[in-house]
Order: C-alpha cells, then sequence, then structure tokens
C-alpha cells in the first residue's frame, strides 16, 4: 500500500520527490565509512593487544625476580640464623635437588656428629630413633608438597656417646624460581633428655 501511494505522490502534479538519504549513492558512502571505521577500530585493537601482551610479559618478569628475591633473602635470613649460637639450638638445611643435609657446627655437636663429615637427608632421618623416622619423613614431604612449616617433637640418640635428647625442629621451605620446591631449613632445639 506504501508504494501505490508514493507512486502518487511523486507523479501527482509532475512534482519529482526530492532523493532521501538512503539512496544508492549515499548507501555506498555510508557502507565505505563504516568498513574504514571497522577497519581502524580493528587495527587499534591489535595494537591495544600487543602492548597488554607486553605489559603481561614485564609483570610475569618482575613476579618471577620477586620470586628469586624472596627466595634470596629467605636464604640470606637461613645463613645468618646459622651465625647465631645457642647452647641448645642447632640449625639444619637439605637441598632438595642434591638431597644434601646441612647442620650448623652447634648442631653437630648436639647430634655429636663429627665436623666436615657430609650427610643426606637420609643420613638426618637416621639420627632419629627409630619409632620416630617414619613421622618425621611424612611431614618432611607434606610440608615439601603443601608449603606449610614443618613443627615436629622427637627422640634421638647421640653419635658420640649414647645420650638421649628430645628435640624439637621446625623449617619452611623455599622454592626456586619456576616455583619448585629448593630448599627447606630451618632449627631444632634441645626440650629434653
Amino acid at each position: 500500500m506504501g508504494f501505490i501511494n508514493l507512486y502518487f505522490l511523486k507523479h501527482k502534479k509532475g512534482k519529482k520527490i526530492p532523493d532521501q538519504e538512503g539512496s544508492p549513492q549515499n548507501s555506498n558512502d555510508n557502507e565505505f565509512a563504516l568498513k574504514e571505521t571497522v577497519a581502524s577500530l580493528t587495527t587499534e585493537v591489535s595494537v591495544l593487544k600487543a602492548e597488554l601482551m607486553d605489559i603481561g610479559e614485564e609483570l610475569e618478569l618482575a613476579y618471577e625476580q620477586i620470586d628469586k628475591t624472596n627466595n634470596k633473602l629467605l636464604e640470606a635470613l637461613d645463613c645468618f640464623s646459622t651465625e647465631v649460637v645457642l647452647p641448645d639450638v642447632g640449625y639444619w638445611s637439605v637441598d632438595l635437588e642434591t638431597q644434601e643435609l646441612s647442620i650448623s657446627e652447634n648442631g653437630r655437636l648436639i647430634y655429636g656428629i663429627t665436623q666436615g663429615e657430609r650427610l643426606t637427608l637420609t643420613d638426618g632421618l637416621k639420627l632419629i630413633d627409630a619409632e620416630f623416622r617414619e613421622e618425621m619423613f611424612k611431614a618432611i614431604t607434606d610440608a615439601i608438597k603443601s608449603g606449610e612449616r614443618v613443627v615436629k617433637n622427637y627422640r634421638m640418640t647421640t653419635l658420640d656417646n649414647g645420650e638421649s635428647k628430645w628435640l624439637m625442629t621446625s623449617g619452611n621451605i623455599t622454592y626456586n624460581e619456576h616455583g619448585g620446591p629448593k630448599r627447606i631449613s630451618g632449627s631444632f632445639v634441645i626440650t629434653g633428655a
């Protein structure tokens, strides 16, 4: 119905209806402008995406550097701790990659271990009385998996004179730059005989 009315209006008294904005010429111009706008926005989005990727990489590197710095700080604190000598306190550290066990000089005296003797984690567990070894091993394994602090009481017998002592140990995990467990270290203190 609208088409017929338009036809009569166009031909009424010989007057011509003026071209509307939706004419084919204007429509092509609008489509071209829209395509240019879309292309421009697509380019801007690509540039922004590249910038965001660069920022993301920089943030990841910054986080890795912070982790490295934190681990170095913890290691430095562990080294500092081994310098403090208290008669009933010893310090220990296990390199989880090599399984090498380090015990402070005073800790070696507590256990009756000769100076300079190289130890592994397995050697350290053998220093604990048999009834506590499995429990200690499980506590260390759980700490490595969870990242939680180890706190454990146990009994040991000194190697040099066979004296029995009760100790309490505590330790923390430090991680490498990839987030894997690198070291577990802490202290032990004599709590009774």
